[in-house]
């Protein structure tokens, strides 16, 4: 799928924003202002780190997970699997709700995908999805030659759609955090998504942005212990890695706070 807009960018200065880029350690880089604000360029949006959805357990003691004994109906959630085992409440519900998540529709990451593609469009940059992952491992590292550069080799990644520039979306985080007070009884929820962007010249390798880690925790009326709830989780989740989404091309769009006119 190809989005396009009919803004160009002059090859010229395409490449003095280039050397406007800073040094490729994981800081922030804003994109330059030529870019953002002509806004011609030519992007791959493609997926690099996904994530499974998981349960993060928060407000128990340091020390454990709760009382476990060998009759889970009084001490355990029952889980059939584990029935007559030793088997901590918590671990349990944290069992069941990952289990219920994990085997849900997988399609979270291309929606989000097609969703950034979309919004840098009707920005006024033409964008292209990428089907095919980045998968960092498996790129040669780049002997740079100055700072500004990223440290894989991205320049033969898509190099058959004539792009500009690849914006590389990472999951850093999907899922709940389920608070606890006591071993028995659960007491607020909240749905969260952490997302990270980066952006590097197709022909160049330089990376003209990156976004810090664009994090989304929300409040939900949901129990992570009551399987009546994980539908409610699930679409949560959902709303928040959206939700991340947008801001992420929002981080990529405006300039940083303080940053004044340009």
């Amino acid at each position: 799928m190809r989005i396009t807009s009919c803004l160009l960018l002059p090859a010229a200065l395409f490449c003095a924003a280039l050397c406007l880029s800073s040094c490729a350690s994981r800081r922030s880089v804003d994109l330059p202002p030529e870019i953002r604000e002509t806004r011609g360029l030519t992007i791959g949006v493609v997926l690099g780190r996904v994530c499974r959805p998981e349960m993060k357990i928060e407000g128990l003691p340091a020390g454990g997970t709760g009382p476990t004994d060998t009759y889970p109906n009084v001490f355990g959630r029952r889980d059939e699997r584990y029935w007559g085992s030793r088997h901590p409440i918590v671990l349990s519900d944290r069992r069941k709700l990952e289990g219920y998540l994990q085997r849900g529709d997988t399609k979270i990451f291309r929606e989000i995908q097609n969703q950034i593609a979309q919004e840098l469009s009707s920005e006024g940059f033409s964008a292209v999805l990428i089907e095919r992952r980045v998968d960092r491992d498996n790129l040669s590292p780049f002997e740079a030659p100055g700072d500004g550069y990223a440290e894989q080799d991205y320049r033969g990644f898509a190099s058959g759609e004539n792009l500009d520039a690849l914006l590389v979306v990472d999951c850093r985080r999907y899922g709940v955090y389920c608070h606890y007070t006591g071993y028995y009884h659960q007491d607020f929820t909240d749905a969260a998504a952490v997302l990270q962007g980066e952006m590097i010249g197709s022909g160049t390798n330089r990376i003209l942005w990156r976004s810090g880690e664009i994090r989304v925790r929300n409040p939900i009326s949901c129990r992570c212990n009551e399987p009546g709830d994980f539908p409610c989780i699930d679409a949560a989740i959902r709303n928040a890695a959206r939700e991340a989404a947008s801001s992420l091309v929002h981080d990529l769009l405006e300039p940083a706070p303080g940053a004044g006119p340009e």
